[in-house]
């Protein structure tokens, strides 16, 4: 069992001590949403002790803050990538972070030649150059926050990072020897400054030693101000003056920035300055600095402090595709993080929706946070799968209630959950123009909980695939994102160019080719970089009238075109199986786990692929889209069938998108058998629009005229139709079906079916206040029910013949009816719900001394003896 000693958050169970300092420790941990491995660090100093002096005024819990809030914008590879942030049961503040597999110091993996040496550094440069970019200055570079994994250099400990505009309000901070002299003297932290710490690092890689012979902190900042480094140890002297260089006491001397000193180390070994890589690009483009909605994240931000406060609220975030919906919500995430809020995000999709599709994810998350009772946990057992193993305990299925029940209890169970949350909450909901009716119910429902809980609900959904979504969920405040205005367009362009992005010729072309969209707008600018060659030579080069004579369906195209060929089948396959990746599932398509890794990489690189709190998908629909209008139509069905294989063969797999790959497979009995075990399941919860989907789906896919054999499944099918078309109010449709599925079960002499099929007409004709008619079919009914012992049928028309006599207003023998019922052995649960409303209303209407006198005759009664008589008497 868990205890909150192993596991932190209720998410992360720690497994080994990776490092441990005075104040904080990094271990091992599995994430057991996931069932991946990543890094996580904490804090472990006591709350009343956390002020130090090593980091000026800060302390550590504002510093680990800090880092998460920076590197959480960050995507670079060579810096590390943080994940999640969040508070363990001691308040103690922890995030976590992409697990390095054996990882090397930098020191240990620069014993090489001087080539290799300067190759490292040139990373960690790279590194630098983004970060300066985005206006980030690091302030504590030094050997303990660089690491080298298979010869890529990550950068770590962002916890003195701040940007340009804060640099003036930060007193001295760092580790002393890496401190550069201005930083001594005053100085606000700076570009420079950072380049210092540059110079430190490389000197000490190419000697072996420390830049000066000092021990005590006097003696340090002494050499820091005064001493002149010795480049002596070097052997290489073109190396040496550019760390010279780099060294120099005032900040003016020094290089300009970390692209200078690339061209000036490789110029030093006499090898040229290495291109763009796909990787780099992605990271100016992808994440750049946040622009163009600070307004709308204010207001957010705003919602969200109120939210605190227990005054929660829901808003719906609407715009065309590729208008930077994902992008808001992901700052706002970051922001909820830092403030202690728990952030759970669901996501909708176009094909293959399961029941509850957004609501799902959510729920795993939620079930590691709430103590949930037994009945709790089996009430979403339909939802959550491996609610078993999540908790750490065998599962048993709610017990089967009335479909009219069974979606009221499970939404009931749902808010139960939230209402008991002590912890703040955000919940995102993306792509709600996909969302199924029931879960609009759901976020209905949950829209009236917020206002009086620490939550927050905020969905975007483009409108204009579903403009009137917003009248669906009438207490929600819209917030609608119009398109970039020019000089927002000028900022998006600064911020992944520098200066050099506000130059009016691009910025016109910009304005033309993209009107404002974001997705458009990126895409635009990575078609200049692949024609100039890199990202910083696109104010240099001469700018082309328009990006492409076709537009951006062939910008699409060509940034397809980037993954290599051989890479390319496993990316159709994956865009069969939909945005979001399935790695287990795309683990079967390849050799081994490593291979599968590598393609992850280049697809990555080739800005096709995206990496979102450890969940794979493709960077946008459009790019899916892409892929799948380039796959040849004969070779879709092959693909659909594959992954549909690979789905059955995995544990916990989803009806629905077996469902939906069996039917583009072209494999109708396949379909048709998950279409109907899916509306089954959509039914039992009482999620009717979802039942009668599948449920007429499965029927049409059934033969026209089926065999002697098939009737009975035949009939089956149905009647479950026609009870999902009952739940929705389409009482023609249901009437229509029942009478089908009579046929059939008479047709097949199956005397049970029969039964429960005329019963059903009967509630039919009752819900319609038919009475003659529901008189007629619940006679029908019982007669044939009790001629086969079908004791469960015949108690389920007793109980609605006993309505129709509360009707009469001889509701003493309704009474009589009703508790024979419900005190009869073969009641299933559905009659036993219907049996128990009818009892409870006509309680309001009888002295207690009549119903219990009522009560007690019904408890001595007999079926056989009271159906006779029914019958008998019944006109």
């Amino acid at each position: 069992m868990q205890t909150e000693i192993d596991v932190i958050g209720g998410r992360y169970r720690l497994i080994d001590l990776i490092g441990k300092g005075g104040m904080g420790a990094v271990h091992t941990a599995l994430d057991r949403l996931s069932g991946q491995k990543v890094a996580l660090k904490r804090v472990l100093i006591s709350p009343e002790s956390l002020a130090f002096n090593s980091r000026g005024s800060d302390n550590l819990y504002l510093s680990l803050t800090q880092e998460f809030r920076t590197m959480a914008s960050l995507r670079h590879p060579n810096i590390n990538s943080v994940l999640d942030y969040g508070f363990d049961v001691e308040r103690q503040p922890y995030f976590t972070m992409d697990l390095l597999q054996d990882p090397q110091s930098v020191f240990r993996a620069a014993w090489k030649s001087d080539e290799d040496k300067v190759a490292l550094l040139i990373q960690v440069l790279q590194a630098l150059a983004y970060l300066h970019r985005r206006g980030i200055i690091h302030r504590d570079l030094k050997p303990a926050n660089i690491l080298v994994v298979h010869d890529q250099v990550k950068v770590l400990d962002f916890g003195l990072s701040v940007t340009r505009e804060q640099a003036d309000h930060y007193e001295l901070a760092g580790t002393l020897g890496y401190i550069a002299p201005e930083l001594l003297l005053g100085d606000p932290p700076s570009e420079a400054s950072d380049l210092y710490a540059m110079g430190v690092i490389g000197y000490e890689m190419f000697t072996g030693t420390s830049l000066f012979d000092a021990d005590t902190t006097s003696s340090i900042i002494q050499a820091t101000l005064k001493t002149i480094p010795k480049m002596d140890g070097i052997k290489n002297q073109k190396i040496g003056a550019v760390l010279a260089r780099l060294l120099s006491k005032a900040p003016i001397d020094r290089y300009d920035d970390p692209t200078q000193v690339i061209a000036a180390l490789c110029e030093a070994i006499d090898q040229p300055v290495p291109g763009e890589s796909s990787a780099i690009r992605e990271s100016f483009l992808q994440t750049a600095r946040f622009v163009g909605r600070d307004n709308e994240l204010k207001l957010l931000i705003s919602a969200l402090e109120d939210a605190l406060m227990s005054k929660g609220s829901t808003w719906l975030i609407s715009g065309e595709s590729g208008s930077g919906k994902t992008r808001l919500l992901d700052e706002l995430r970051t922001q909820a993080l830092v403030q202690g809020v728990t952030v759970l995000r669901g996501q909708n999709v176009a094909e293959g929706a399961g029941l509850y599709q957004m609501w799902r994810v959510i729920l795993r998350w939620l079930v590691l946070l709430a103590p949930l009772t037994n009945l709790q946990a089996g009430v979403l057992k339909t939802l959550v799968p491996d609610i078993d193993d999540l908790l750490e305990r065998p599962i048993e299925d709610a017990p089967e209630v009335n479909p009219l029940f069974a979606q009221s209890r499970l939404q009931a169970t749902i808010e139960a959950i939230f209402a008991q949350q002590k912890q703040p909450l955000l919940l995102i909901l993306e792509d709600l123009h996909w969302a199924g009716r029931e879960s609009l119910d759901l976020l209905r429902r949950m829209t009236h909980m917020a206002a009086t809980l620490p939550l927050l609900i905020v969905g975007s959904f483009r409108d204009d695939e579903r403009p009137d979504l917003a009248n669906a969920i009438p207490q929600a405040k819209p917030l609608k994102l119009q398109r970039l205005a020019k000089d927002q367009i000028a900022e998006l362009s600064a911020a992944m160019l520098g200066d050099e992005g506000r130059q009016p010729q691009l910025l016109e072309l910009l304005q033309h080719e993209t009107e404002g969209n974001v997705f458009f707008l990126v895409e635009v600018m990575r078609a200049l970089a692949e024609q100039a060659g890199q990202l910083d030579r696109i104010a240099e080069m001469s700018l082309p009238g328009q990006v492409q004579a076709r537009g951006i369906n062939q910008i699409i195209r060509h940034r397809l075109e980037r993954v290599p060929p051989e890479n390319r089948s496993l990316l159709q396959t994956a865009a069969i199986i939909g945005r979001q990746l399935n790695l287990p599932w795309l683990e079967r398509f390849v050799a081994s786990p490593a291979e599968l890794e590598r393609w992850l990489t280049t697809c990555l690189n080739s800005a096709v692929l995206d990496v979102q709190d450890g969940v794979w998908q493709f960077a946008h629909d459009k790019l899916r889209d892409g892929v799948l209008a380039d796959l040849p139509v004969e070779k879709r069905p092959m693909l659909h069938e594959q992954v549909a294989e690979a789905i059955e063969k995995g544990p916990g797999y989803d009806l629905s998108l077996l469902a939906y790959h069996w039917s583009m497979a072209g494999n109708t009995a396949k379909e048709a058998f998950y279409q109907e075990r899916l509306g089954a399941q959509a039914l039992k919860n009482g999620a009717y629009e979802k039942a009668v989907s599948s449920l007429d789906r499965a029927v049409t896919l059934q033969p026209s005229a089926p065999t002697p054999e098939s009737f009975k499944q035949w009939a089956n099918l149905k009647r479950m139709a026609a009870d999902a078309h009952a739940g929705l109010g389409n009482y023609p449709v249901a009437e229509r079906l029942y009478r089908e599925s009579l046929d059939a079960y008479q047709a097949a002499n199956y005397k049970w079916g029969v039964a429960a099929a005329l019963n059903e007409l009967g509630n039919l004709a009752f819900t319609q206040r038919d009475y003659a008619q529901a008189n007629e079919q619940f006679r029908q009914a019982l007669k044939t029910s009790m001629g086969v012992r079908a004791w469960t049928v015949a108690l389920a028309s007793v109980t609605g013949i006993a309505g129709l006599v509360a009707e009469r207003g001889e509701r003493e023998q309704a009474v009589e009816l009703v508790t024979l019922v419900l005190n009869h052995l073969s009641v299933d649960q559905a009659t036993t719900d219907r049996a128990t409303r009818l009892l409870e209303t006509i309680r309001t209407r009888l002295t207690p001394e009549v119903m219990a006198q009522a009560e007690a005759r019904g408890k001595e009664a007999r079926l056989s003896e009271v159906g006779a008589k029914l019958l008998e008497n019944l006109q």
